[in-house]
């Protein structure tokens, strides 16, 4: 059956090939212009070990037949008119591959330019250990997973591009759809459940792009609906505790939730750009957007659970409903200017902004139900509990920096300049964290093959918002060029990050090392070999409280990484191509990880426009855990045939 599947599926390809091919012969003789490049092939999948979750989470490369990418340019003879003057449609990625894509585009010189596309991105992540408290007994089912497509459609269509007023308009719907896996956390405990996505989103959008004189000019008015309609279910499950609370486990029968979200959010964008003279340049954006959202979450379980004090009482079942309102509004801003008033001087100044403010009302309603109270035997056999909260939430960001730089030689630069970030949280009260940043920098251009650049920054504040958040830093970078003979060229980069947060009860510490060289050689003209070596360090240290008791301990993370590649590629007779290599990656450290990937390929013409070719590709992934180790290995194997057509 397999093989019959195998031989239908390459019927199917020889055929619309066929006329495909038979299709431009017929516009060649009319004197139609064409380019059309075809890659196909079927991939097979060998002997795989491992853990399929995670190999699908990484890769999820499949088998059977595949067009990898298909690309049609299209032009009608020159002097006759009709609907377009050019036209192209591509492909990629289409018969089981996580992503593919494709598109439509049309166009008239100086009438209109239409593109229609679709584009799907299958998401699978399924991570054992992630997240899984259950991991060390033997449990690899992942709490937390995903398993949906996203799909997005749309057009954008431009009337009259080029002239000095262009209107546009523009579409776009996207829908995620699948189920995820995640935890319910209830009175006591975690418990694993379901949920079925169901999430749409349409955009429509319109405006003019205007050009006038030294002013680019581009203004879009917008509005997007949101739905979200996700449901959560859950079977009878013991949870992830055995913790027994005074003499009872806790343990959930039966859960099933919905979740309603509806929004509409209308926004504005504009850019403009203004040569206000030869040595002055002036660039903007602005963006604004307010959500209306509206929100209901419906939830009933039963089980046995234990509600903390001040009711210290058990309950067997809940029904939860929770209804809300919020506006959010949104803006971003970021002016720049660029002035260079003499060759050798240039004064860059840039300002953003970001302001996000949500306001919003919140009704919940508890029901706890078979009520079995501890303490209070006045408690009777259900509790309602009514909650209306009103919240205020506020963000703002402002940055401002300005950097000047000084041509000493035309091959010789420096630069220097300041940036200070301020960051205010309004909640239930108002904080505010300002940062100064010194800016430090250089480039000496040896020759036009050959360079070399420094940046340094300095970062200093006395406060922070976030556990996370660098109070102070340093950060240096160093990339350079060289090309010893004309065979050989060299680059590298070396990129140090220290930071500090000495606040008590963080105590943050973290260091961060990365070197890297890459070279090309190309010994002759049939034989060339690209190389690339890297080592990253990192170390974290951090105080974090203690779940299970809220005492303070240290938290301490280290890596060290080591990858390396080196790739062969040799033009073999009647031009045919080998390419072979290898990659590597090592990790030792708090997170171990052996990664190898050789490869290799040989592509083949038979005549000028067709060439089959072969590929290997072998994944061996290794996570080096003590116990339970995370890996997989896999050998895949393609057989293609590329094709390329066209007069153009």
């Amino acid at each position: 059956m397999f093989t019959i599947l195998i031989r239908y599926c390459f019927r199917v390809l020889l055929v619309g090939l066929y006329l495909t091919l038979t299709g431009l012969n017929v516009m060649a003789q009319q004197e139609h212009l064409y380019q059309f490049d075809l890659d196909i092939g079927y991939r097979w999948s060998a002997y795989f070990r491992g853990s399929q979750d995670l190999y699908r989470t990484q890769l999820d490369l499949g088998e059977g037949p595949k067009l990898f990418s298909a690309n049609l340019l299209y032009a009608p003879p020159e002097g006759e008119t009709g609907l377009f003057d050019r036209a192209q449609v591509k492909l990629d990625g289409w018969g089981g591959e996580p992503h593919n894509a494709g598109s439509l585009q049309l166009g008239r010189d100086g009438a209109y330019d239409f593109r229609f596309y679709y584009r799907n991105f299958h998401y699978f992540s399924s991570i054992p250990y992630f997240a899984n408290p259950l991991f060390g007994a033997g449990n690899l089912q992942s709490q937390h997973r995903f398993d949906t497509s996203l799909r997005t459609t749309g057009f954008e269509m431009a009337i009259l591009p080029g002239h000095r007023f262009s209107p546009f308009i523009a579409y776009h719907r996207s829908s995620q759809e699948g189920t995820r896996g995640t935890t319910l956390t209830a009175d006591g405990d975690d418990f694993v459940m379901d949920s079925q996505l169901d999430i749409q989103s349409d955009d429509l959008s319109g405006g003019i792009q205007m050009l006038i004189s030294r002013l680019s000019l581009r203004l879009e008015q917008g509005i997007r609906w949101y739905h979200d309609e996700t449901s959560f279910f859950s079977g009878a499950s013991p949870g992830n505790s055995d913790r027994i609370f005074f003499g009872r486990p806790i343990f959930l029968d039966q859960y099933a939730g919905q979740n309603n979200v509806d929004a509409t959010i209308p926004y504005t964008n504009a850019t403009v750009v203004f040569q206000v003279h030869d040595t002055l340049t002036l660039r903007g954006t602005a963006s604004y957007s307010i959500a209306d959202m509206r929100a209901q979450l419906f939830e009933v379980y039963s089980g046995n659970f234990f509600r903390l004090p001040p009711t210290s009482a058990f309950y067997g079942a809940a029904d939860n409903q929770l209804r809300g309102d919020a506006k959010r509004p949104n803006l971003r801003l970021e002016f720049s200017g660029e002035w260079r008033p003499v060759r050798w001087f240039r004064l860059l100044e840039r300002f953003y902004t970001h302001r996000f403010h949500t306001s919003g009302s919140i009704f919940n309603r508890l029901t706890l139900l078979n009520v079995d109270p501890l303490l209070d035997p006045l408690i009777g056999d259900r509790i309602d509990e009514a909650v209306v909260e009103q919240n205020f939430l506020g963000i703002d960001f402002d940055r401002q920096e300005f950097i000047g730089e000084v041509y000493l030689h035309p091959r010789f630069s420096i630069r220097a300049g300041h940036r200070l970030d301020r960051r205010e949280l309004e909640l239930d009260r108002a904080l505010a964290w300002d940062r100064n940043v010194l800016l430090l920098g250089g480039t000496y251009s040896i020759s036009a093959r050959n360079r070399v650049s420094v940046e340094y920054e300095m970062g200093r504040t006395d406060r922070a918002l976030f556990r996370l958040d660098p109070v102070d830093f340093d950060r240096l970078r160093i990339r350079g060029k060289f090309t010893p003979f004309e065979t050989l060229e060299l680059s590298g980069s070396i990129a140090l990050f220290d930071h500090q947060n000495d606040i008590v009860a963080i105590d943050l510490d973290s260091e961060n090392r990365g070197y890297s060289l890459q070279f090309t050689y190309t010994p002759l003209s049939r034989v060339s070999l690209t190389g690339e070596y890297a080592r990253t360090r990192h170390a974290a240290d951090i105080l974090y409280v203690v779940p299970q008791d809220f005492s303070i301990d240290r938290f301490a993370y280290r890596e060290r990484g080591d990858y390396g590649s080196l790739f062969i590629s040799l033009v073999l007779l009647r031009n045919s191509q080998l390419n072979f290599g290898y990659s590597v990656w090592g990790n030792i450290g708090s997170f171990p990880v052996n990664y190898h990937q050789p490869y290799g390929r040989l592509e083949v013409p038979f005549e000028e426009r067709v060439a089959g070719y072969i590929q290997w590709n072998y994944y061996d992934y290794n996570e080096k855990f003590l116990f339970l180790p995370q890996d997989y290995r896999s050998h895949l194997v393609i057989f293609g045939l590329r094709l390329g057509f066209g007069n153009m």
